[in-house]
């Protein structure tokens, strides 16, 4: 699991503070670029093994937070597993792909299930910090997409 932890923290897109310093940078870098999406991770040191995948669709979208888990030799997004952080990323850009056309596609947005974010609780019952404008939705409704590894038997 160390081997994984260093490969999460030592890629470009980790920031080093708490979620709320993620937020501000992700922010600040989705107003310089409005159109584009952005994102990053951050540790959850009240939380080892767990790190927090904040995102903006655009620079007027609200601001979202998934949590990976990390699992010998694996990350888990949503009871999904990937061996690195590249196939990580890519399988998250496949489901906010999914989630972005399925909210795009359905008149009743409320209805689009969402992924689990501030407010929600975490595994081990710590509980990410409040905000009334995040997103939620629980893992076990994450989109299932083509090319990205199968739920992890463990979870079921």
């Amino acid at each position: 699991m160390k081997e994984k932890v260093n490969e999460m923290i030592h890629h470009p897109k980790f920031h080093k503070g708490s979620i709320e310093q993620l937020e501000e940078a992700i922010t600040a870098a989705s107003l310089t670029n409005p159109k584009q999406s952005i994102y990053g991770f951050c540790a959850l040191p009240r939380k080892p093994g767990y790190f927090a995948l904040g995102f903006k669709l655009s620079a007027k979208s609200r601001f979202e937070v998934w949590f990976v888990k990390v699992i010998p030799h694996y990350f888990d997004l949503h009871h999904v597993t990937y061996s690195d952080v590249g196939s990580l990323i890519t399988g998250f850009k496949h489901m906010i792909t999914a989630l972005a056309s399925n909210r795009i596609s359905n008149q009743n947005p409320s209805a689009t299930p969402r992924p689990m974010g501030y407010g929600q609780p975490m595994p081990g019952g710590m509980h990410a910090p409040q905000s009334a404008s995040r997103s939620h939705i629980h893992p076990s409704r994450a989109p299932q997409m083509p090319g990205v590894p199968p739920r992890n038997p463990a979870y079921r």
